[in-house]
């Protein structure tokens, strides 16, 4: 009842202590235990976070359909640390989840993309070359990147690597609210051109009406 791969794992032990032994069994269900775990470590959930009204905090959108985000505004979190194993998923589904909003929503496409790196307090290189490709891929789609809730820890291997300067301090924050009045100021300092008539967009002169005395 609570996981049936907790199941075939007590399973595959017992089986394994009855045909080879007990130390081969245990080692066998240390094994695939260690596998289980890292496959879930490779593909963890995710979620982006909202506003959900008359709830403290943000939560993940898809456990609340009421839940509101900011127009242009991606806060997604990855729960699970970052390494080799998993940074390549991670940029995969970041860059469909920025796909996903902007063809839901034409008239407010995503600007900023904000990482919560709350679960990550350490990084190796494999993991920091995936960020900095990330980085690349959302410049390229007119889209900033910023992580929230860094902790020293990461920051430290971060600023070694050159990602924060690539980055820029401006989109490291310490808390989620802040990342989102960050993004309102900038918002309102950045705003969106206003879509023109097809006739002004070309400088086109407006069609006259036809003066026909025949």
């Amino acid at each position: 009842r609570f996981r049936k791969t907790e199941l075939g794992l007590a399973l595959a032990g017992a089986l394994g202590t009855v045909l080879f032994g007990i130390l081969i069994g245990v080692g066998l269900a240390i094994a695939l235990s260690l596998l289980e775990m890292a496959q879930r470590l490779a593909r963890p959930h995710e979620g982006v976070l909202g506003r959900v009204p008359g709830l403290p905090g943000m939560h993940d959108v898809a456990d609340y359909p009421d839940a509101q985000a900011l127009p242009g505004l991606v806060i997604y979190r990855y729960d699970a640390p970052l390494f080799f194993a998993n940074v390549g998923d991670l940029c995969r589904r970041a860059l469909l989840v920025v796909e996903q909003e902007n063809t839901a929503s034409a008239e407010y496409p995503v600007r900023w993309f904000v990482l919560n790196v709350e679960a990550n307090v350490e990084v190796d290189i494999t993991a920091v070359d995936g960020l900095r490709r990330l980085y690349e891929d959302l410049n390229e789609r007119g889209v900033r990147l910023g992580l929230a809730r860094v902790k020293t820890d990461l920051r430290l291997p971060l600023s070694r690597a050159g990602l924060t300067d690539l980055i820029g301090e401006d989109m490291l924050f310490p808390t989620l609210p802040v990342a989102e009045e960050a993004y309102l100021a900038w918002a309102a300092a950045n705003p969106l051109p206003t879509p023109q008539p097809a006739n002004e967009a070309t400088g086109a002169d407006e069609p006259q009406p036809v003066n026909d005395k025949s």
